[in-house]
């Protein structure tokens, strides 16, 4: 379950984006006027970091190594991926990521990190078109980290929004232990609060919902789950 980070790129598709103050025309020379601005080069440059950062997240064998080897391209990919997510054009940001799932790295920490990517667009975004991929990408995703929480945590999810809810608590309520980082243990909670709900069992769903309050709920998969209807009033009872 990736952190939410919010992105500005340029655009590849024909049209002209604002950024920074400076228009950016998807004429072939966009990105390299984007990474040689002094403002954008920093917030790429932050944004490659908490990237790297993340790939511990899967495992740590991968925290120690440049993201994508160093390749600004799929670096740009990434990033072009996630403005596209943030602008709800899901369609062309399953695109771009799929791109990044057939290079060759010199470890799966960008595969895991590109997979997880994807499972969010559903999990945080509510983009159901991509759900009938996600049991088997957060399959591959598990079989390439099995002892990572927060893939554990995405596989558990994404069976949720199968309605599998057995095989879903298996790898969602071990998650819920204090040993467990906060947002794998909030987003935990919020599906396990789900499948209460789905089963009427109102009270408890209210519970889980309290416990991810007091945790760090990602914003967009608190306010997919208030949109959707999922969201309980964790101060009253019925």
């Amino acid at each position: 379950m990736i952190f939410e980070i919010g992105v500005f790129t340029s655009n590849i598709y024909p049209r002209t984006t604002l950024i920074n103050g400076v228009s950016l025309d998807s004429d072939g020379l966009s990105a390299l006027r984007l990474l040689t601005s002094k403002n954008m080069h920093q917030s790429i440059n932050n944004y490659k970091i908490i990237m790297e950062q993340s790939l511990a997240r899967y495992s740590s064998k991968h925290s120690s190594r440049e993201l994508f080897d160093g390749d600004v391209d799929s670096l740009m990919t990434l990033i072009f991926s996630a403005q596209l997510t943030e602008d709800e054009e899901y369609e062309n940001a399953v695109r771009e990521l799929e791109k990044l799932l057939v290079v060759k790295y010199s470890s799966d920490g960008e595969k895991l990190l590109v997979l997880d990517h994807l499972c969010c667009l559903a999990l945080y975004h509510g983009y159901q078109d991509i759900l009938p991929k996600l049991d088997a990408l957060s399959r591959q995703a598990l079989e390439l980290a099995p002892n990572s929480p927060t893939i554990k945590g995405t596989r558990g999810a994404i069976l949720v929004e199968l309605e599998r809810y057995e095989e879903a608590l298996q790898f969602l309520l071990p998650l819920l232990h204090d040993d467990n980082d906060e947002t794998d243990r909030a987003v935990s909670y919020c599906y396990v609060a789900r499948v209460e709900q789905a089963r009427n069992n109102l009270e408890k769903s209210r519970d889980c919902y309290r416990q991810a309050n007091a945790l760090q709920v990602p914003i967009s998969l608190k306010d997919r789950f208030k949109r959707e209807g999922w969201w309980l009033d964790c101060s009253t009872t019925e």
